[in-house]
């Protein structure tokens, strides 16, 4: 028997809910669309124009959101005075409307003329209808034309201070922080610009580095002393016909960095830890020495006979047998014969490390050896 007063009233105050939508709904439609909502659609229109004018459709959205409100069960805090700041802001949008528009016929008239129009403009349903033209002449003329606007800036911050039930105080701190956040963002966004600068500012550097270190490279001197020797020289028919036999011989310049000696029979030693302290002393004093390019090693002058070339392509064949053996594709590119030692100079393919094959040096020099 308790829940019965609290169960009439929730559907008093919805069916008061209801009424008030339907209410909103059929003047927004009497504004809108007159001649479908038949005489009471029409004299709605009439009336609402007559009292707000051109701002009267702001009236139906009002009575649709207190309707809302009473169908809704939850409670809006402070209502009484959103409700009042509501009521001052549509003033003050009915008075400003028809404030523009008594300001657009003040030159063409004055005096009781001037005020007589401004009142027919309201029952014209032009302006802020009859309530804004009553409100605005008052205000033009205790206030003028600076003073009304004064007075209505005034009215439109009191409405917004009631409807948000927010302090200035309060407003101030809320933009502080805001202001506070936006240079923060600012800030950020420079810092992150800056390092992107200071990067693509860093890659050209390096890249203009590398630059000069290829074109030093290709300046180096010493350079021509590479050349190759004439066509007629003994010497290049030699060199020649050594290298003819071997398949896709490159040039020397171009393979140096993929480029390993396999020295037969294999007598290289360790230098001494107290020769190579000295011989690391002598570079360090040489200042801005630079390594000659590999073109200045001549190849042997030896003149290689039928036999002998026969038996230097054997063992290049042998070579490249051996590496396939331990699962090692590469191949002989070229070949110089010594006094005592053989220089064999082997490409590998890609894929292949270097170290691997220097790991089998010692399997390379037995075989070649027997």
């Amino acid at each position: 028997m308790s829940r019965r007063p609290g169960i009439k009233e929730e559907m008093s105050s919805q069916i008061k809910g209801l009424v008030l939508l339907a209410v909103a709904v059929f003047c927004y439609a009497g504004l809108r669309q007159t001649e479908q909502t038949g005489e009471l659609g029409l004299f709605i229109h009439n009336l609402l124009r007559t009292l707000a004018g051109e701002t009267a459709v702001v009236i139906p959205f009002l009575i649709g959101f207190y309707a809302l409100r009473e169908m809704l069960p939850q409670k809006i805090l402070h209502l009484k005075s959103r409700l009042a700041g509501v009521l001052i802001l549509l003033l003050q949008f009915m008075v400003s409307a028809h404030f523009q528009v008594m300001m657009d016929q003040i030159s063409s008239l004055s005096g009781q003329d001037f005020y007589r129009a401004s009142f027919n403009l309201g029952r014209e349903h032009q302006g802020g209808g009859v309530l804004g033209a009553i409100i605005a002449m008052a205000l033009y003329f205790f206030f003028r034309d600076t003073g009304s606007k004064i007075v209505l800036g005034t009215l439109a911050v009191i409405s917004v201070l009631l409807i948000t039930n927010v302090s200035l105080t309060q407003i101030g701190k809320y933009l502080k922080q805001a202001f506070s956040l936006f240079l923060k963002l600012i800030a950020r966004l420079g810092c992150f610009l800056q390092e992107i600068y200071y990067i693509l500012m860093a890659g050209e550097d390096e890249a203009k580095v590398s630059e000069k270190k290829i074109e030093e490279a290709v300046e180096m001197p010493g350079a021509d002393s590479g050349k190759s020797l004439p066509a007629d020289s003994p010497r290049a028919n030699e060199t020649e016909e050594v290298s003819s036999g071997l398949p896709g011989q490159p040039d020397l310049a171009y393979q140096a960095e993929r480029r390993l000696a396999l020295v037969e029979p294999a007598e290289t030693g360790l230098r001494e830890p107290k020769e190579q302290r000295k011989r690391t002393a002598e570079l360090a004093g040489l200042g801005d020495y630079r390594c000659p390019p590999l073109d200045l090693l001549a190849k042997s002058s030896r003149p290689v006979e039928g036999q002998q070339l026969k038996n230097i392509k054997e063992r290049a064949r042998l070579l490249e047998n051996t590496l396939q053996s331990f699962g090692v594709k590469a191949r002989v590119i070229n070949a110089q014969t010594g006094p005592t030692v053989t220089r064999f100079e082997v490409q590998p393919e890609a894929g292949v490390k270097v170290s691997r094959i220097i790991s089998l040096s010692d399997d390379l020099a037995l075989n070649l050896a027997a």
